[in-house]
């Protein structure tokens, strides 16, 4: 399944950022490399892929016995990281992301898979032609389809303004599912935008962002369970204190951001 979400990906491979944690080494077969770190995960990367080091002309051939320890280097790596969500295909844009803690989520319900790799191969095209920075995931499972984020379009918080405008190029196509959660900003049947949780509480990062939002409606209802009457009010103020907008629970409060 996989395979077929990849041939309509428009862009094979992509520059990334990485810290090197090693200098050049060689592996059991004779082969340069140099241990990096990107994103938290470490891993060895080949000689062959870096493809500048921070500091160094940028015409100026790189070689691993150039890297030091906590240089930034850049590495060409495939766009496609399908094991990093388990479930979805994901990829990365061209254009490399900002990385900054404001992050949209655009949610996009396909109903089946097979129109999901039309509506994938749109949402990429419609980014890359715009050399905008990006992550998408897919999911890659045929037999949970439909869910209501099938399709996962990850922005920097400055490019909201183009989420409409992905909705837009996309609503129409054969596929896409009318429902959205009740947690997210419909943007028009079936799409719809939500923004990355900034709680700032123990055990709630790297949750989802409707697992976190269920996790805190889970737990103003329970705290209000013996005075019904007090639920309303116990959500208001367990979604405050989670920097969730009571309001318009898609959206962050500022004092969270």
């Amino acid at each position: 399944m996989e395979a077929r979400f990849a041939a309509v990906v428009p862009h094979a491979d992509i520059t990334t950022s990485a810290v090197a944690r090693s200098g050049a080494e060689q592996d059991d077969k004779g082969n340069t490399r140099v241990l990096v770190e990107r994103e938290g995960v470490r891993f060895w990367a080949p000689e062959g892929v870096l493809a500048a080091v921070d500091g160094q002309p940028a015409d100026a051939e790189v070689k691993a016995s150039d890297v030091r320890p906590g240089d930034v280097v850049r590495l060409r790596m495939p766009s496609a990281r399908p094991g990093l969500s388990p479930g979805f295909f994901l990829v990365d844009g061209s254009t490399p992301r900002r990385g900054g803690r404001d992050v949209l989520r655009l949610y996009v319900n396909v109903t089946n898979v097979d129109d999901a790799i039309g509506v994938w191969g749109a949402a990429l095209s419609f980014l890359e032609e715009r050399g905008l920075p990006y992550r998408a995931k897919v999911l890659s499972a045929p037999e949970l389809y439909p869910r209501r984020d099938a399709l996962v379009v990850y922005l920097d918080g400055e490019l909201a303004y183009i989420a409409p405008e992905l909705a837009a190029a996309l609503g129409d196509l054969p596929g896409i599912g009318a429902d959205t959660s009740s947690f997210v900003e419909e943007l028009r049947p079936g799409i719809a935008t939500a923004w990355e949780p900034t709680d700032p509480h123990s055990g709630r990062q790297g949750l989802s962002f409707g697992q976190h939002r269920a996790s805190v409606l889970a737990t103003a209802l329970v705290d209000s369970s013996d005075t019904p009457d007090t639920a309303e009010r116990t959500v208001v103020e367990r979604f405050t204190e989670a920097g969730i907008d009571p309001a318009n629970p898609a959206r962050n409060l500022p004092s969270a951001a």
